[in-house]
């Protein structure tokens, strides 16, 4: 991962890295308790039913790559998941590439993490003055479209994304993973 400067040369101030720095962690810790209480289940739990809601019928290998665990902890998490009647592993001769979709009961329960995450983010996001939202979200853009390194880093970013309002050349980490410079008006899908 590179950084990016405001002006070629010259470092970004260290209080606004470290602002960054507390702001990352903050949003993280906010939209984990949002979707995890939300839906009674863990953050990879979560991280599994809102990547195969978008992505339905991955392997458990290429889940594990998206949610940066280990194969067998993918496994592991497959199990329990459909333990409670919300994903299921289909058929193949070699199991290693059966996929796995989430059942009607796993898409709900997405759906009710994404929105928990989207409430928590909104109301956080109110509090900025109407004027300076549309600077921030384009600075965020710019800041998030540094971050991947490939297709599945990307992938891993928005493991946690409402990716049917960030969707293709919208969103700043997929278009940069792709190579693409990201639009500024996201193509905006209603949530189903």
């Amino acid at each position: 991962m590179s950084l990016i400067y405001l002006d070629a040369g010259q470092a970004p101030d260290p209080h606004a890295v470290n602002l960054l720095g507390a702001l990352g962690i903050g949003l993280a810790d906010l939209q984990t308790a949002a979707m995890t209480d939300a839906t009674k289940l863990d953050v990879s739990a979560v991280a599994a039913l809102t990547t195969l809601l978008d992505r339905p019928g991955l392997t458990l290998r290429q889940l594990s790559q998206v949610l940066g665990i280990t194969h067998s902890g993918a496994v592991r998490l497959a199990d329990r998941l459909a333990t409670r009647g919300l994903l299921e592993r289909g058929t193949s001769a070699d199991a290693r590439q059966a996929p796995v979709t989430l059942t009607p009961t796993g898409r709900r329960a997405a759906r009710t993490a994404l929105h928990a995450r989207r409430d928590a983010l909104q109301t956080l996001l109110g509090r900025l003055p109407a004027a300076q939202r549309a600077s921030f979200a384009d600075a965020l853009a710019t800041v998030l479209g540094g971050m991947p390194d490939n297709e599945m880093h990307a992938r891993h970013v928005c493991r946690l994304c409402e990716h049917a309002v960030c969707r293709g050349p919208s969103c700043p980490v997929g278009a940069a993973a792709h190579g693409c410079p990201a639009r500024a008006e996201p193509t905006v899908t209603p949530p189903t």
